[in-house]
């Protein structure tokens, strides 16, 4: 069980690693990768994948959907309880937006 776990948080890192280095189609790939383990997969590890994949889908496209999506999944958070993850997920959200300089940055002040 530790190694799954461990595992899952190597690949979020990788994600967000390749994000930040503005290398989408890798990240693409590796999120690609992730979802084929569908029966090894936790319900919240598939929230995650889910996150990262629209995140990434927004690096590219630009598509407000995909950044609409990212704070349904931060509000989802904050409705279960998970303020300090949620809190979390939106400082990384706003610090892979910034240092994006294709994408326009956003605030959303109501969490």
């Amino acid at each position: 069980m530790e190694t799954t776990e461990f595992i899952k948080n190597m690949i979020n890192n990788l994600i967000t690693t390749l994000l930040r280095k503005k290398e989408y189609e890798e990240s693409h790939y590796y999120l690609r990768l992730a979802s084929t383990k569908e029966g090894n997969l936790t319900f919240d590890y598939k929230l995650v994948i889910q996150y990262l994949d629209n995140l990434t889908s927004y690096l590219i496209t630009g598509d407000d959907s995909y950044k609409e999506n990212i704070y349904d999944y931060i509000h989802l958070l904050t409705k279960l309880g998970e303020q300090n993850f949620a809190k979390s997920i939106e400082r990384e959200v706003c610090s892979i937006l910034s240092e994006s300089k294709d994408v326009q940055i956003f605030i959303q002040a109501d969490l």
